[in-house]
């Protein structure tokens, strides 16, 4: 596609923007987003700083975020078509053109300036108000109070139970927002990738949240943008996390989304093939950066041929099929093997109860826990240098 078919297709999504009434559902959807964004955003005194500073100085208001939110509630789908009209108007648009230098052939570049029309927005203190102060001489100077005592950190209490799968469920009970987060830990990784099928543990992981034998990787999506919440699964070398952010008022049913991801992945053929690509694109882009490239070799040659020296590759992504990452999802992801943790606005009960719903029914498989992956022999040290020429940059 050229950059004026891009342009062109943008336009018409615009337009399409523009004169298409949103839904109810698209409303609610963005409403929730919205609202769980502001809310995770006041999780940190960071946070909470910044949306203060940003209500005093824009809006003259300390309570205007609060007041942004309520109003938020009665926003209507006339009121966006209404708003929707007055901006996205494409003759009022700018569109910068990044094309390739062979492809200037020394025609002369375009300038830009600031237009004198833009002003900022003025602050008005009056100068009675801006208090001076002298810098008084080094001897007059008030000496630094001496430090006080340690503050120590005040982590929230948590509350154990074992489910009779042999899932381990933490609950630690943090009111103040109505948020709960939840990480389900299984202490499998890649290391746990057999030979010649390097990346096969991150592939499932990544699998998971793209379709279930009840709901494709499109409709786990939306739905989980529906509720405001994010859901998220990855593996590093020793264990795999799935982990979900939510609203407590909506903690119900992205629980269930997130059991039946755990439970009940489908390793589509065509979401493998797209995950595949993506990966493989990575690698390749990889390939161009000296820092990727030192990072694979010292894994190798930290680790050599043990567990944990596996490197994707393209040929051991490539070969995974859905008939392996579904056994080794059968193999490895068990509740006996597995801790979940819910923290937030939730009750140790609730959180009992929230876990046994969604992952009582988790079947304990009968064969053993896989054995511990073992790191390997020590490997003396060496000095490794790999010539990548014309990347023009080194990282040691």
């Amino acid at each position: 596609k050229t950059a004026d078919q891009g342009i062109t297709a943008l336009n018409a999504e615009v337009a399409r923007m523009r004169d298409t009434p949103v839904t109810q559902a698209e409303i609610d959807e963005a409403r929730n987003e919205l609202i769980t964004g502001t809310l995770q955003g006041r999780e940190t005194s960071d946070g909470r700083a910044d949306e203060l500073a940003r209500s005093v100085i824009l809006y003259k208001n300390a309570k205007a975020s609060d007041e942004l939110l309520a109003k938020l509630q009665s926003v209507t789908a006339a009121d966006i078509q209404r708003v929707a009209q007055q901006i996205f108007d494409v003759n009022k648009s700018v569109t910068i053109k990044y094309l390739p230098e062979e492809d200037q052939k020394g025609a002369k570049e375009d300038t830009f300036a600031d237009s004198p029309a833009i002003q900022t927005s003025k602050i008005e203190i009056a100068a009675a108000d801006i208090p001076t102060y002298t810098l008084a001489a080094e001897a007059d100077r008030v000496a630094p109070p001496e430090a006080g005592a340690p503050v120590e950190a005040k982590v929230p209490g948590s509350s154990e139970k074992t489910l009779a799968n042999g899932l381990r469920v933490i609950v630690a009970n943090k009111p103040g927002l109505p948020l709960v987060s939840a990480s389900m830990r299984i202490s499998t990784g890649s290391a746990y990738d057999p030979a010649g099928l390097a990346g096969l543990a991150s592939m499932t992981a990544d699998l998971v949240t793209r379709g279930t034998t009840t709901r494709s990787a499109t409709q786990i999506a939306s739905e989980i943008e529906s509720l405001g919440a994010d859901i998220g699964a990855g593996a590093g070398a020793d264990a795999t996390d799935v982990s979900i952010s939510t609203r407590s008022d909506k903690i119900n049913d992205a629980f269930a989304i997130m059991a039946d991801v755990v439970l009940h992945p489908a390793f589509a053929a065509e979401e493998l093939a797209r995950a595949q690509r993506e990966t493989l694109d990575g690698i390749e882009l990889g390939m161009s950066s000296p820092r990727t490239v030192g990072s694979l070799v010292m894994t190798r040659a930290l680790y050599g041929a043990s567990p944990y020296g596996g490197v994707a590759t393209k040929a051991s992504i490539s070969s995974l099929t859905k008939e392996q990452l579904a056994a080794f999802h059968s193999a490895n992801w068990r509740p006996d093997a597995a801790i979940l943790v819910i923290a937030g606005d939730i009750s140790p009960d609730a959180g009992f109860a929230l876990a046994e719903s969604a992952f009582g029914g988790w079947v304990k498989p009968s064969l053993p826990l896989p054995p511990q992956a073992a790191a390997g022999a020590a490997i003396p040290p060496r000095a490794l240098t790999i010539d990548m020429p014309k990347i023009g940059q080194a990282v040691v």
